[in-house]
């Protein structure tokens, strides 16, 4: 979920940098149907509805403000707190070799900036469609590598969104399309090793962004205790990831709330923290980088792939630094509100 909060962040600095605020949002309207249409269309999946990220206000977004903060690194862990009611099994990931799937990633965004002592209003991004296809490789050493080609990207079409905005979104969904990547994920469903494969694009800076997009599908990704589980069981995980040049700490925990054989329904809350030093994006600088998110989530998985079935989640993110651009530094706090859904088919 909030791996894209760093690279839409960028987006939001390049599009935005110092100049007047963009347009107020549009009143709050959302078309549930039209928005799935679009998703089907575009996506080339059966996804449900994203719930929109709307203009808002602290009060009354479900997720409160996380605290902007860096942590002490702890190691990667995951600890069983409730094992549940019986029957209970291990569970355990067994792909198919080559079985391809489609996943389609919808993700609706609002970010609101503060530059220095000036506010800048609330604006809300166009919602982005991406598909992928995912396709199991050879089992190496207890793992399995899988290849993911993006199919296609695009936006939503959305009146009161500043013309910059639109096109540096442009620029990075341009940037996505027939793209690549590779993940490899263990039976348990930890992420061995990941290659992002990104093109070249005009703008360095948004390199982040196009990252962050391509990964931020894995945000939902359960992993499994190792001791037999059944419905009811809680556990929690702790893992470490780097984006946009910042050091993350992520912390969840995931409720088993129904198995229909090998399919699970789980319940997903999770914090990040920012854990280290900061290395800044190509053309900004950054310095004192404080970062916090939180986000609640529900996915639905089968034991043949850790690729959610079908996944929504709200999350909040927030960035506090001393920003360095075009020569000129002044302090810039970012707040992401954003969702996201997932839908996978074969």
């Amino acid at each position: 979920m909030t791996r894209c909060v760093l690279g839409v962040l960028t987006i939001g600095a390049l599009a935005l940098g110092c100049s007047s605020p963009p347009s107020p949002p549009p009143p709050k309207k959302t078309k549930p149907q039209a928005a799935a249409a679009q998703s089907v269309a575009n996506a080339e999946a059966t996804a449900d509805t994203p719930l929109a990220a709307e203009p808002t206000t602290d009060d009354d977004w479900p997720i409160a403000k996380p605290e902007l903060r860096r942590v002490d690194a702890v190691p990667d862990a995951v600890v069983l707190e409730d094992s549940g009611a019986e029957p209970k099994a291990a569970l355990r990931f067994t792909p198919k070799r080559d079985a391809t799937r489609r996943v389609a990633l919808t993700m609706a965004m609002q970010v609101a900036m503060k530059l220095g002592d000036k506010p800048i209003d609330p604006s809300t991004l166009p919602t982005v469609f991406v598909a992928m296809d995912v396709t199991p490789k050879a089992e190496v050493e207890g793992a399995t590598p899988y290849a993911i080609a993006v199919t296609s990207a695009s936006r939503q079409e959305l009146e009161g969104t500043s013309e910059r905005l639109k096109k540096a979104m442009d620029t990075a969904i341009e940037g996505m399309k027939d793209g690549s990547a590779s993940l490899t994920i263990d039976a348990q469903g930890r992420q061995v090793s990941a290659d992002y494969g990104l093109p070249e694009v005009s703008t360095p800076g948004l390199r982040p962004s196009l990252a962050g997009f391509q990964q931020s599908f894995s945000q939902l990704f359960v992993i499994f205790p190792e001791e037999p589980v059944g419905v009811g069981a809680r556990w929690k995980s702790t893992a470490h990831y780097e984006h946009s040049g910042i050091p993350i700490e992520q912390r969840s925990t995931y409720t088993l709330e129904q198995r229909d054989k090998d399919t699970l329904t789980l319940a997903v809350e999770f914090e990040q923290s920012a854990t280290g030093t900061t290395e800044s994006p190509a053309g900004v600088a950054l310095e004192d980088t404080r970062f916090g998110g939180r986000g609640t989530g529900t996915l639905t998985v089968r034991l043949d792939s850790p690729f959610p079935v079908a996944a929504e989640a709200k999350s909040r993110s927030r960035v506090s630094s001393s920003v360095t651009m075009g020569g000129q530094a002044q302090p810039v706090e970012m707040d992401l509100l954003s969702t996201l859904s997932i839908a996978t088919r074969k």
